[in-house]
């Protein structure tokens, strides 16, 4: 357990600082005297002055440097090198005051008398520097002390900035070990200090967990903006769009999901197609597994996307697709062809081979690992099956090849798979017709450049690839077995690091979900803020801000009122358009308080607390602590003005009442009115109120 810390070891140390300091001076003018009566022996002083300024300074800086104990990271350490730097001076400056000792004793007269002087100096200057070392030792051990009774919070500290994605929530930690430092100076006890500390990190906790709540809301608020941005939408529709990614990211077992994954996948898409589109979750998903564990580009999961479009799959049986063809040619052929360079292959090939091959995804992806398995590619094997598909000349390329090598070709198969598109079978019979590298290599320049020809394919390509072949077979059989199966599930695994990372970046996400929610405040503040924007709005705002500074003229006067509505939009100001919100209702406050003082004649209240009231015989100040009684008639005798008489009554304002009689046909006295009824309509002037 460390030593406990007793802030009075500081005083003593800054009083033996200056006790250094005062030797030090006096030293100084000691050397400056000597120096300047004896010419011959300015060298040696000025030498002398100048290691002198060191040893000065240091001393100089134990008192600042005790003073930033409390803050100093790592203290005990930098004053520790400090005290090992200042024992390796004294010990060149008690070698020095040796050899001026030497010189002394070979000298006469006065350069004697110099060297003597200058060897007493330099013995001075290094007791002194001993001296400062100690203190820089003894500030050390105090730093140790500091170190051992905060070392909870600095150790905490060390650890969280240890672990990625956690760096930002040190600083509570830090802020509460400069407490409890502070306050161990101060003279707390350890308990104190600890409980100090304690109180500084919730205080810091709780600041940065506002302040984290705050970017929160505008980052979700920004991010619904860019999605009615980018898709051409509305804000509700942004807004409803955003909240499905939301529970998209909250119901995924998969740490590589998250609403911001999702959301930079919708606009991957979207920038990479021209399109302005929010797309169903269940495309979404895979993509942003995909780009975010970079697995594809944005270019190759947008072809994957189409693919997926045009064979009426999702995007997930697509992919899937691709993975089932790479380990059953794999399997096929006893290869290893990486999924992930099939999968990039398959994305951009060409828009023909993509039509002869229906737009199946796997199919493509099958030509593709059988053409990488053999030692070609398949835009290679495709531009070969165009060569043979002028019939004529690959028939007489056939014969002279044959001609030349004695060999037996077939092709035949070869062109009907170029002519139908089958791109795995026109591979594997240009692989069988021209043999190994072995046999390719044995041939001369003749006949290598006629079995290329009749492929149709030039000699170097294809001695490229019966190279790449034979490397192939060759570190198969050297390999070690790595699984049967490649999945892309494998291509998105996370190492533990990035797992952790990803945890914290889903936490952060969690966070930004839920203030989503409450966007639409932000909204609604948004609205308030482009109404103030117009001419009407800027009209009512002014003239409310000048009614507002009539009202509190009567009590703050104009500019203090001035200055205090300034202030609450100045601290405000940076919380965006809520601080339009916060500031306008902080106002409103203040001038429902200053009505209050509105009514008082004649009257301030005093900087004591006391009240000033004026009058025609001149100003009273009233004691703080005095009652003041306020009333009308108070003694009994009535010297106000009586009001005024009520108004005479208005008068009264005639009414038009609207009657409808209806009579029988057989009841009345005309029954031969037209269809048997009449009607009378009879306005009556009433002279009733």
């Amino acid at each position: 357990m460390a030593e406990e810390f007793d802030p009075k070891n500081i005083d003593n140390i800054r009083d033996s600082a200056d006790e250094s300091r005062r030797v030090i001076d006096e030293m100084y003018d000691s050397i400056k005297r000597f120096n300047n009566q004896v010419t011959s022996g300015a060298r040696i002083g000025n030498t002398l002055l100048n290691s002198f300024k060191n040893i000065s300074v240091e001393s100089d800086a134990i008192n600042k440097k005790a003073a930033k104990l409390a803050t100093t990271k790592d203290a005990s350490a930098k004053l520790m090198k400090k005290a090992l730097d200042l024992g390796a001076k004294q010990r060149s400056l008690e070698k020095e005051s040796g050899e001026m000792a030497s010189k002394a004793v070979t000298s006469h007269g006065l350069i004697r008398q110099q060297y003597e002087r200058q060897a007493e100096n330099l013995a001075n200057m290094a007791r002194e520097a001993g001296r400062v070392k100690d203190n820089y030792s003894a500030l050390a051990k105090e730093a140790i002390k500091l170190d051992g009774s905060t070392k909870f919070f600095t150790g905490a500290s060390k650890f969280v900035n240890s672990i990625p994605g956690l760096k930002a929530f040190a600083g509570p930690f830090d802020e509460a070990a400069e407490s409890s430092r502070q306050a161990l100076m101060d003279g707390a006890t350890s308990l104190e200090a600890m409980e100090i500390g304690i109180v500084k990190f919730e205080q810091a906790v709780a600041k940065m967990a506002a302040a984290f709540l705050i970017k929160s809301l505008f980052t979700a608020d920004q991010q619904i903006t860019n999605i009615g941005k980018n898709t051409e939408a509305s804000y509700w529709s942004a807004y409803a769009f955003r909240q499905e990614m939301s529970l998209v990211a909250i119901s995924s077992n998969d740490l590589r999901i998250n609403s911001e994954t999702l959301l930079k996948a919708n606009q991957a898409l979207n920038d990479e197609l021209g399109l302005a589109v929010q797309y169903d979750t269940s495309r979404l998903i895979p993509l942003a597994k995909i780009l975010d564990a970079q697995v594809l580009t944005t270019a190759q999961a947008a072809k994957y996307n189409q693919l997926a479009n045009n064979s009426g799959q999702t995007v997930k049986e697509t992919l899937k697709g691709s993975e089932a063809a790479v380990n059953a040619v794999n399997n096929e052929l006893g290869t290893r062809v990486s999924l992930k360079g099939v999968m990039e292959a398959t994305a951009t090939t060409s828009g023909q081979i993509k039509a002869q091959l229906g737009g199946s995804s796997e199919a493509i992806s099958r030509a593709v690992v059988t053409a990488k398995a053999l030692g070609f590619e398949l835009e290679q094997v495709a531009a070969a099956g165009k060569q043979m598909l002028d019939f004529e000349s690959s028939i007489s390329a056939e014969l002279e090849a044959e001609l030349l090598t004695g060999k037996q070709l077939n092709l035949e198969k070869a062109r009907l798979a170029a002519l139908t598109g089958d791109y795995e079978t026109l591979t594997k019979e240009i692989n069988a017709n021209v043999g190994s590298f072995a046999e390719y290599s044995k041939m001369n320049v003749l006949q290598q450049d006629a079995i290329a020809k009749a492929v149709g394919m030039t000699s170097d390509s294809l001695s490229e690839a019966l190279l790449k072949q034979g490397d192939m077979k060759a570190m198969m059989a050297e390999a070690v077995a790595t699984g049967d199966t490649q999945t892309i599930q494998q291509l998105e695994q996370l190492s533990t690091q990035e797992k952790f990372a990803k945890a914290v970046e889903g936490v952060k996400n969690m966070f930004i979900d839920v203030m989503a929610v409450l966007s639409p405040l932000l909204y609604v503040i948004d609205l308030m803020a482009e109404g103030m924007n117009t001419v009407v709005g800027k009209g009512i705002a002014f003239i409310g801000v000048i009614m507002l500074m009539v009202r509190a003229a009567q009590a703050l006067k104009v500019v203090q009122a001035a200055s205090a509505i300034f202030s609450i939009f100045q601290g405000n100001a940076k919380f965006g358009p809520v601080g339009i919100g916060l500031s306008l209702a902080a106002i409103a406050l203040m001038a429902g308080a200053v009505s209050k003082y509105a009514k008082m004649d004649d009257g301030v209240i005093g900087k004591d607390g006391g009240m000033v009231v004026n009058s025609p015989k001149g100003s009273i100040q009233l004691n703080k602590d005095d009652s003041i009684i306020a009333g009308t008639n108070l003694g009994g005798k009535n010297n106000s003005t009586p009001p005024p008489p009520p108004p005479p009554p208005a008068p009264m304002t005639p009414i038009v009442i609207k009657s409808v009689t209806q009579f029988d046909s057989f009841g009345a006295n005309n029954p031969m009115a037209p269809n048997g009824r009449y009607q009378s309509l009879s306005n009556h002037e009433s002279k009733f109120a």
